[in-house]
């Protein structure tokens, strides 16, 4: 029954679900017949460690206690970063904490705390792995240039989630294309290859649309900002000549 849905698993046995052996072979077929395992098993720290080598996102399931457990948290991390999601808030503000998770997965900054999300530093080495984690980084930081052009020589498609503030500024604009040509020449080794060229393609390609399609809205917002400002002009101007009749 688990073999085609997990969530059987919560009709067996109690017997069944307190068996370690057979719970850890039901979270090889499906890792959500986990959560119907007992309350011991889910909070047994080698039984939960097991079923994160199986399937990291078994920490879902874990016990309130293992999910506030460093290591427990960081296996199930150096196996996908998103797992961070299932960590307890106070391991999501813990600032070495997550400078520690973020180190073995850049991506695991999405479930940082707001305030973790602002930090210069723990951003910072975020990005150095994994320059799209940009994109969970706090309004003020993804658009700081220092940081964009550290996530642009990871990952240029990063680009994306730039504010348009950040685009009017053209010398800014000109440093970040520099940056995709560098990421993209430092790609190619002794040789280039096939796959060189396409990835190249279709970077030049993204960057092209994207620059080309903020530089409209940017463009559009600047049209809207001025009939703003020309029908409140016509509009003081039309005041000013229907009371200016003579007293």
């Amino acid at each position: 029954a688990i073999k085609k849905n997990g969530f059987t698993f919560q009709y067996a046995s109690d017997e069944l679900k307190n068996d370690r052996e057979f719970v850890l072979e039901a979270v090889k077929e499906d890792r959500d017949a986990l959560q119907f395992a007992s309350d011991d098993l889910k909070n047994d720290r080698e039984f939960i460690l097991e079923a994160i080598k199986i399937n990291a996102f078994a920490l879902e399931y874990a016990s309130t206690e293992l999910k506030n457990d460093k290591d427990v948290v960081l296996e199930a991390i150096k196996k996908n970063g998103f797992t961070f999601q299932y960590a307890s808030d106070e391991l999501k503000n813990d600032r070495e904490f997550v400078l520690e998770a973020v180190r073995i997965d850049g991506l695991a900054l999405k479930y940082a705390s707001d305030d973790l999300k602002n930090d210069r530093k723990v951003v910072l080495e975020a990005v150095k792995i994994n320059g799209y984690s940009l994109k969970y980084a706090s309004d003020e930081l993804k658009n700081d240039k220092a940081f964009v052009l550290e996530a642009l020589k990871s990952n240029p498609y990063v680009l994306e989630y730039v504010s348009l503030d950040f685009f009017k500024n053209g010398e800014q604009l000109v440093q970040c294309i520099e940056a995709v040509k560098n990421h993209l020449k430092d790609r190619v080794g002794q040789d280039v290859s096939q796959e060189d060229q396409e990835y190249a393609s279709k970077v030049i390609g993204f960057v092209k649309y994207t620059v080309t399609k903020k530089r409209k809205e940017i463009n559009l917002l600047e049209q809207e900002e001025n009939a703003k400002a020309q029908r409140v002009k016509d509009y003081k101007t039309k005041i000013d000549q229907e009371l200016g009749f003579d007293l």
